[in-house]
């Protein structure tokens, strides 16, 4: 329904990611909370290091996104650049 009408999938795009896009930016708001936090219970101020250490994570999550998919192609039996069995297929289909 959506695939035929570009307009109204870009449209319902926007709206899905709005919502994402307030996680997201929420999420560098608290990294500075967290810093001032420290600080107030340490009397050390460690910014480069709360925002090392939420970067990192962030990097971690996604080299785990993108390692998790690729081992599960592989323990199904997927070839890449190749017709794909009937079992693949069927796997992959869900």
């Amino acid at each position: 329904m959506f695939a035929d009408n570009a307009v109204i999938f870009i449209i319902l795009a926007c709206f899905a990611f709005l919502g994402s896009s307030f996680v997201n930016s929420l999420n560098w708001a608290l990294v500075s909370d967290a810093v001032e936090y420290g600080e107030w219970k340490t009397g050390n101020r460690s910014e480069g290091v709360v925002y090392s250490f939420f970067t990192f994570c962030r990097k971690l999550s996604q080299a785990i996104a993108g390692f998790v998919p690729g081992l599960v192609l592989g323990l199904v039996g997927y070839v890449p650049n190749a017709v794909q069995s009937a079992d693949v297929s069927k796997v992959l289909e869900g």
